[in-house]
């Protein structure tokens, strides 16, 4: 496709210049520039819109910059804008686990806040307002200390009255009136929205979700005043407790969520308790014995709170802890790091590698010999699924086979697809790659290989988080304001698919296990552990509901199901 940048000449974009597509336009970048091209000229908001957004002064709101213009008709159909590369939406940071997995604690939280707290206050200085002030809106940087508005061109601003917002984020008190029943906002509907994003990221839910012994629907609670603040709601066992709220931010939330106030927020950098305490909701007591046809066995007990929990087909496994890396015999056997970390093990002597991520730098390092691994190209993304390492170099999907070489470990690397490198997002067994709307994925949770499939289903939807182990797939994917779970099955024959939707759910972590028998459990956040086959076409659907399991996280090896919340690791197993 070939456009006139105004005032600069003609620009081509290509397909591998593509970025993502959303609403009524595609987005493509070359370099640091990014080109918003409407699918629908018609769509074309107006350039009298563009001059007035040009008034907002904060390097960090990126406004429309450069006009496109059709190449035969000159009509405008997009503008240039600055290009964001490493970002992830701010709706992906709301689950307290995945915080705590990318070394998140207080204050990190506190100043992602207070820097949404500065965006508002630009835009409300240039007369304008943001209006759909929704979690996916706003991006953060790798190093977590920047917050970027997009999606600039549906603000309000003097000339031009914005029209739609997510349900999830809007004032109850706003008001409809006038011919064309258009809602009419202010800077006090903005700031609500502003408590909303601020509640759910720090405590990890959205303030009028949890239970309410009467008024159970989210819009009803939100026309009610019913916020998490009211003694009768009780939130889910992942947020975290109010009390654990620093006391400017509570007033100023209860303020505004319970009590209607609509005013703008103190400062939240230099507040009380913003310490280096993790972010996450403190360990509760679990129970470990048979009940509800449940028995979880305690395996190990560890000094310091479990992150996440990495199993080898061979029956092993490493607990990456607060402190360090334990044996489930409760060994120590690597350092404590604070940012995000993934554990293999080589195939013959299972000898464990660390790769971590630190600011978008991946490194790989032998645990056991206490020396780097040098990597075969410089890694952009990586994932883990079925114990195998893949990273994304450049316009390629590279698995990272590990082989042990007399004392040392090398990388024999192997390349498994060519992706669209700016289009592409690499989870945990499965890389998610948009060919101009269409979704795709490379799945390469199994023992070998990798598959790709085009899932119709999810075509046009933001996928905010996946997994994948053998052939199942779960993802998180945004809607609306809303999260849904979709499980998609792939089956090994043909590669046909079928597809479950969960819709509605309350954010958590995404947990996956598939055994080697075909069984697969599969939950999100505290919700029941969805028990079911892993091929396609099976209707066999059964959920383990006990209580005791609202606060575990999943993990597997060799065929075994384990379980782990605070410094503690359990053998699952059940009769359901």
């Amino acid at each position: 496709m070939k456009v006139i940048v105004r005032g600069q000449g003609p620009v081509t974009l290509q397909p591998s210049d593509f970025v993502a597509e959303g609403g009524q336009a595609r987005v493509y970048a070359k370099g640091d520039v990014a080109y918003k091209v409407f699918t629908d000229p018609s769509a074309m908001i107006p350039v009298g819109k563009l001059q007035e957004l040009q008034r907002i002064a904060h390097p960090d709101v990126m406004l429309p910059d450069a006009l496109l213009q059709d190449e035969k008709s000159g009509r405008a159909i997009g503008y240039t804008m600055r290009y964001l590369a490493g970002v992830r939406a701010l709706g992906e940071l709301t689950a307290p686990v995945c915080r705590q997995r990318h070394g998140l604690d207080e204050g990190a939280m506190l100043g992602l806040i207070d820097r949404l707290r500065e965006l508002f206050l630009a835009v409300h200085a240039a007369d304008a307002l943001i209006v759909d002030a929704n979690d996916m809106n706003f991006l953060v940087c790798r190093q977590f200390r920047h917050v970027y508005a997009i999606d600039t061109d549906s603000y309000q601003t003097r000339s031009y009255p914005a029209s739609a917002i997510t349900p999830a984020i809007r004032c109850p008190t706003t008001r409809v009136h006038g011919p064309d029943d258009a809602p009419t906002f202010s800077r006090g509907s903005d700031w609500f929205a502003f408590a909303v994003l601020a509640f759910q990221l720090f405590v990890g839910v959205h303030p009028y979700r949890g239970t309410h012994p009467t008024i159970r629907s989210l819009s009803s609670r939100m026309a009610s005043h019913l916020s998490a603040f009211d003694p009768n709601v009780t939130l889910p066992p992942v947020a975290l407790p109010l009390s654990e709220l620093p006391v400017a931010l509570h007033d100023y939330l209860r303020a505004v969520l319970q009590d209607g106030e609509r005013g703008p927020p103190p400062a939240f950098t230099h507040v009380e308790r913003a310490s280096s305490r993790a972010c996450i909701s403190p360990p509760l007591h679990v129970i470990s014995g048979t009940a509800h046809g449940v028995t979880l066995e305690t395996l190990v007990t560890l000094p310091s709170p479990i992150v996440r929990v990495f199993g080898t087909h061979a029956g092993d496994a490493v607990a990456d802890t607060t402190s360090g890396l334990f044996t489930l015999t409760g060994r120590r056997i690597g350092e404590a790091g604070k940012a995000r970390r993934w554990v293999a093990f080589t195939p013959r002597l299972a000898r464990p590698v660390l790769a971590t991520e630190d600011a978008g730098r991946f490194t790989l390092r032998d645990v056991g010999g206490g020396f780097d691994i040098e990597p075969p190209g410089r890694i952009e993304a990586l994932g883990l699924g079925g114990g195998r390492l893949v990273a994304q170099i450049g316009d390629t999907l590279v698995e990272l086979g590990l082989r042990e070489v007399g004392p040392t470990v090398i990388v024999t690397p192997t390349v498994l697809a060519q992706v669209l490198p700016r289009a592409t997002r690499v989870f945990d067994g499965v890389a998610v790659q948009s060919l101009l709307g269409a979704t795709y994925l490379a799945l390469f949770g199994g023992k070998a290989g990798c598959r790709q499939v085009h899932v119709a289903e999810l075509d046009g939807h933001r996928v905010l988080d996946a997994r994948s182990e053998a052939n199942v797939v779960v993802l998180i994917v945004a809607e609306g304001g809303l999260r849904h779970r979709v499980v998609v099955r792939v089956s090994e024959v043909d590669g046909s698919h079928d597809v479950r939707w969960t819709r509605d759910i309350d954010p958590g972590e995404l947990e996956l296990v598939v055994l080697d028998s075909g069984v697969a459990l599969c939950r999100t956040g505290a919700a029941p552990i969805d028990v079911f086959a892993a091929a396609p076409g099976s209707l066999t659907l059964r959920h383990i509901a006990d209580p005791r399991l609202g606060v575990l996280q999943l993990a597997q090896t060799a065929g075994s199901v384990l379980a782990f919340h605070g410094d503690v690791v359990y053998r699952l197993s059940s009769r359901a």
